[in-house]
């Protein structure tokens, strides 16, 4: 499932997988909805607004991700298999197609698409040539792309990870960052921290209602928004969540069933009401989650299926982060969300999730330049490649995939991987297995997801 926010107004949620009771079936859906954060409600019955949904199967997936347009008039879609982008106007509600190079494959099992707002540019970790360790930058206005080396010695795997664009909002002066949920090697955790930017200390909120993982998140005035996702166990499958949103009162330190906007960011000088501005951190998590929206809940209403990554479940929402059921209920992985970091890019290799194969678009190839060296300074044109082209160097990659050993360090679970230290104390990096979310291959029966191999590998 993709979700963002739009400046604290409104929170978009997008496509999923809908996995049914034991013995259903799981499907892929479409589903795209929007949550008014600018009027008051109660979580019971939250404004949601079923919007138009993308004619293509290309968004038809879970694990995309969303980007926002300088104007914020625009949200963009990126999938894989290949790299697909569809463009939503918001203005008056349609669907267009992005120009993107069918050269470009991505690494890992998931994807991450993060926008700089004041240029409109897009950066992609993990998408680029085959068997290559880049990031992408891509630029709307020349359809320029650029590749930008990652050191495999700081980032050895792509697989799994969490990447955002913060940058500083008026709530709290833009210095509060809220982590909450995930799941380390035991089950979900309802825990939630905030850390406090300017003296890097983190203090520990009240515990959730509900214990979730890779959910999506939004913030906007006092409140922080929880929706979908799902429960991990130990003893039995991951299960779901209810399809309400959880509601946290940044300002009073509590969780309500009540969303109250009010004015635009408090301007508090220290810590929000309820939670102690010093102490030692909590909360815990892995991966970041995003819940999808459905046709409407369980029981009938016009509001979305509760859900992270992929959707269990009737009448909930399902997306880049979770799974709903049928009950209505999410599954996704640990959130952070950033009430007003300093603008930059946090990138966090946390468990994430896999994206499946989509529909080919007519796409035409932009000019691609790899940034230079100290050594070498290059431009590269990739010609357009067929889909027997496009499937046999898929192969390739899968069998040399299957040549390397379980133990390869990009398999190998991490209990703690570099630059979580400044964590609190209570998070600890996923070394569990995925949740049993179905793969492409199992959904379909369609083959070629070179993903169900890193899917083996993680079990």
């Amino acid at each position: 499932m993709a979700y963002t926010a739009i400046d604290e107004s409104t929170l978009y949620i997008q496509g999923g997988i809908i996995l049914p009771p034991p013995g259903g079936t799981a499907k892929i859906t479409s589903q795209f909805y929007a949550l008014d954060l600018t009027q008051d409600w109660n979580a019971t019955s939250p404004p949601w607004k079923a919007l138009t949904s993308p004619t293509t199967t290309a968004t038809q997936i879970s694990s995309q991700s969303m980007t926002i347009s300088p104007d914020r008039q625009t949200l963009t879609l990126w999938s894989v298999f290949p790299t697909v982008a569809v463009n939503y106007s918001i203005t008056d509600a349609s669907w267009t197609k992005v120009p993107l190079s069918v050269g470009l494959v991505i690494s890992g099992s998931g994807l991450r698409a993060a926008s700089d707002p004041a240029t409109g540019a897009v950066y992609i970790p993990g998408v680029g040539p085959l068997n290559s360790n880049y990031m992408v930058r891509y630029n709307y206005l020349t359809g320029l792309v650029t590749l930008i080396n990652i050191p495999m010695a700081l980032v050895p795997t792509l697989d799994s990870y969490s990447f955002v664009w913060c940058q500083p909002r008026k709530t709290y002066n833009g210095t509060k960052m809220i982590l909450f949920g995930g799941d380390g090697s035991g089950p979900s955790v309802a825990s939630l921290s905030i850390l406090d930017i300017p003296t890097m200390t983190w203090t520990v909120g009240k515990d959730a209602p509900d214990a979730r993982s890779e959910m999506a998140c939004a913030v906007a005035g006092d409140n922080f928004v929880v929706w979908g996702g799902y429960k991990e166990m130990l003893s039995v499958d991951s299960v779901a969540v209810p399809t309400t949103p959880l509601i946290f009162n940044i300002k009073t330190g509590k969780w309500t069933e009540k969303f109250v906007r009010g004015a635009n960011g408090n301007k508090t000088e220290g810590a929000p009401g309820g939670v102690p501005g010093t102490g030692a951190g909590g909360g815990s998590g892995s991966g970041s989650g995003g819940g999808g929206s459905g046709s409407g809940p369980v029981g009938g209403g016009e509001s979305p299926i509760a859900g992270g990554g992929s959707n269990i479940g009737s009448g909930e929402i399902v997306g880049g982060g979770g799974i709903t059921t049928t009950s209505g209920a999410a599954i996704g992985g640990g959130v952070a969300v950033g009430v007003g970091v300093l603008a930059g890019i946090i990138f966090l290799i946390i468990q994430r999730r896999r994206q499946r194969s989509t529909k080919d678009f007519e796409m035409v190839s932009p000019s691609l330049s790899i940034m230079p060296s100290p050594a070498e300074d290059r431009v590269v044109q990739l010609e357009p490649i067929s889909n027997e082209s496009y499937q046999s160097k898929l192969n390739n990659q899968q069998q040399q995939q299957q040549e390397m050993s379980y133990n390869n360090v990009q398999y190998t679970p991490r209990s703690e991987p570099p630059g979580v230290s400044g964590l609190p104390p209570s998070y600890s990096a996923s070394s569990r297995s995925r949740p049993v979310i179905p793969s492409y291959y199992e959904v379909t029966g369609i083959p070629g997801d070179p993903r169900e191999l890193v899917r083996q590998l993680s079990r």
